[in-house]
């Protein structure tokens, strides 16, 4: 059996997946198999991961009839998944080549761990840099301390974890149109004892079509099924029995109908998202980042620093206002059954 399963979800990208793939065959660990779950592609992405399948038997092609979705080409690649550790790699994505080997290395240092993630750099479409983030998650949280601690969601393209976790979370939430990966990070974040390497692991690409991209220009999926995510893991943090989620996706968008045009200020931004819920630290982290910035006018840098200090003064308002928001966005889908 395999040490690394890497799971990559695949819709239409006949010109990166190669690159992803490459990425993956150049790891200094070589004991893995890499499993593409084609997603119904109408353009030439299956022949060419099928071309390089043929040269190299550790890749494996999971075709499907129809388009369900990234959430359920990433289960079926999980269910066949044979690997003692998940690696997870979008099809447009890149791996370095030390990511497998920093991650086992975090995990060794510390029995117990079962995820870690790690740094991205932000490419564009054709490759160039643009930038870097970094999310550091530590220890188990819960979801208050999670959104007002100033700590973001473990990004996707870096998680790496014992594939029995995902597994008896049951997968990516199909219910879920988008987010999934949200989803998912809170129900498995208690069991994970998560651990984050301070170093970039691989690059995420932003290209037009893709499905963050998409998000970030139509945010109001991504913005509902957030909240929806958000609340379950509220819920479930509480003992309180959760509504489904068709019921807590109606309830999150009627919430965001009620705050009006506050979410165009951070749209599809996941992590904003929990700061205008309330979580103001995040919101913070961003405008400290103007506020130091060489290039942003004197005047801008003022503004940003002022509105860097006001959460420090409403810290506890707004903690009750986001608790308050995500309770109503529950009592709401509970009334809806």
């Amino acid at each position: 059996m395999p040490l690394v399963s890497v799971i990559m979800a695949a819709y239409n990208t006949e010109r990166f997946i190669a690159q992803a793939i490459r990425s993956v065959q150049a790891q200094t660990v070589e004991d893995w198999e890499l499993l593409v779950a084609d997603d119904a592609s109408t353009d030439g992405t299956a022949p060419v991961v099928e071309a390089i399948a043929a040269a190299d038997p550790r890749v494996r092609l999971l075709t499907a009839d129809k388009q369900g979705g990234p959430g359920p080409a990433r289960n079926r690649a999980l269910w066949a998944a044979r690997g003692t550790y998940v690696a997870i790699l979008d099809s447009d994505d890149l791996a370095y080549p030390h990511r497998f080997a920093t991650c086992l290395d975090r995990m060794r240092q510390e029995p117990g761990v079962r995820f870690v993630h790690g740094n991205v750099d932000f490419i564009a479409e054709n490759g160039v840099a643009t930038g870097r983030r970094w999310p550091p998650v530590g220890r188990p949280r819960d979801v208050d301390t999670i959104l007002l601690s100033g700590l973001d969601l473990p990004w996707h393209s870096t998680w790496f974890a014992e594939r029995q976790l995902l597994a008896e979370a049951g997968g990516y939430d199909p219910a879920f149109a988008m987010a999934q990966d949200a989803d998912l990070w809170l129900r498995i974040r208690h069991a994970a004892q998560a651990r984050y390497v301070p170093c970039a692991v691989g690059a995420w690409r932003y290209r037009a079509g893709s499905c963050t991209a998409d998000s970030l220009k139509h945010g109001q999926t991504q913005w509902v099924c957030g909240l929806a995510a958000y609340a379950r893991g509220f819920a479930a943090d509480r003992d309180v029995p959760a509504p489904t989620v068709d019921a807590l996706v109606d309830a999150a968008r009627t919430e965001l109908q009620r705050w009006g045009s506050k979410p165009r200020l951070w749209e599809g931004n996941l992590p904003k998202l929990a700061a205008v819920a309330g979580c103001h630290r995040l919101a913070t982290a961003a405008a400290l980042t103007e506020a130091f910035s060489a290039e942003a006018p004197l005047p801008a840098r003022l503004r940003q620093l002022v509105l860097a200090l006001v959460p420090f003064l409403v810290g506890p308002v707004a903690r009750h206002a986001r608790a308050k928001d995500l309770r109503g966005i529950i009592r709401r889908a509970s009334r809806a059954l």
